[in-house]
């Protein structure tokens, strides 16, 4: 009789510990799990985006850097720049563009415009040389197709000079394979003519610019 009321006792013992320990951890165990799994979420959403601010400004900071001079007399800043150009010249080969002619534009400075004189921005375009950065203006004719002229455009976007497509245009193909006797294009391409402008940022007149807002 004693051994079956201790083997009793013993039985609701651990019956009552097995209810209380799946009272208490087990059912709240999901619980708690699923709050677990919402904070990290959370925090891998704010990770995320700390990382791609941190990325924009690391590539605005390299922008800058890359497009900084401190005098306007910086070679960054001359027309004929050496090393834009060859950069033009390497893109154009690694898509199989046929290069017309390039050549700096003459420009002409706001402030020094007359009233009554007019000139085509396509020939001589008007510079504001009071802004925080130096235009430099260039011309490129070249024999390209659709998809080649995208692909160009493209990876001037990813350059880490500032660079503004100011116009293209499209000639009306009246012979689309041959330009002279010593350049001609294949069939799918046609003459582009093109006016882009690097931009490079004086620091003297950047610091100054900010000053003015602070």
């Amino acid at each position: 009789m004693k051994r079956n009321l201790i083997v009793g006792v013993i039985l609701l013992v651990l019956l009552a510990g097995f209810w209380l320990f799946y009272d208490n951890i087990l059912i709240k165990q999901p619980k708690t799990i699923t709050s677990l799994q919402t904070d990290i979420a959370d925090k891998q959403r704010q990770l995320l985006s700390a990382q791609i601010i941190s990325r924009n400004l690391q590539n605005v900071n390299e922008l800058i850097h890359n497009n900084l001079v401190d005098s306007p007399d910086d070679s960054l800043a001359k027309p004929a720049n050496m090393a834009f150009l060859q950069y033009l010249t390497e893109l154009m080969d690694k898509y199989d563009i046929i290069l017309v002619s390039i050549k700096p534009m003459e420009v002409i400075k706001r402030e020094e415009q007359k009233v009554d004189q007019w000139v085509s921005s396509f020939d001589k375009p008007v510079i504001d040389t009071t802004k925080d950065f130096i235009e430099t203006p260039y011309s490129l004719s070249i024999l390209a197709s659709y998809i080649q002229l995208g692909q160009f455009f493209q990876e001037l976007e990813k350059t880490p000079r500032l660079i503004k497509i100011v116009r293209f245009q499209l000639e009306n193909p009246i012979d689309l394979t041959s330009v002279s006797d010593d350049i001609s294009g294949k069939s799918d391409q046609r003459r582009v003519n093109i006016d882009l402008h690097t931009l490079t940022i004086v620091k003297a007149r950047y610091k100054s610019g900010q000053n003015q807002y602070n």
